[in-house]
């Protein structure tokens, strides 16, 4: 609920360290809550060059395609997030 303050602290974190994943990823899931996919899907992406096996990175990626109508995008992105163990995209592929 204080994505304002969610959105100052990750920022400062890759100011800190520019090699983190999680806080790329993190931020991207702020500006998605805010609406600004565009914005959360570059962060999502810098998150998986950073580490090709961040499944929670590779799930959000596929909720922003999925949110985008891009239901082939999304699938693969949801694929790869199962295939890494995500729990919500394994649950998301069994239905």
């Amino acid at each position: 609920g204080k994505l304002d303050q969610a959105k100052n602290f990750y920022l400062k974190a890759i100011l800190a360290d520019s090699s983190s994943s999680r806080a790329y990823n993190n931020l991207g899931s702020v500006y998605a809550q805010n609406g600004s996919i565009d914005t959360a899907l570059i962060l999502f992406e810098r998150a998986i060059k950073l580490d090709t096996s961040y499944a929670e990175a590779l799930y959000n990626i596929g909720n922003v395609f999925m949110e985008k109508g891009n239901k082939k995008q999304a699938g693969e992105f949801i694929k790869r997030a199962a295939r890494f163990g995500n729990p919500q995209a394994i649950e998301f592929l069994k239905k």
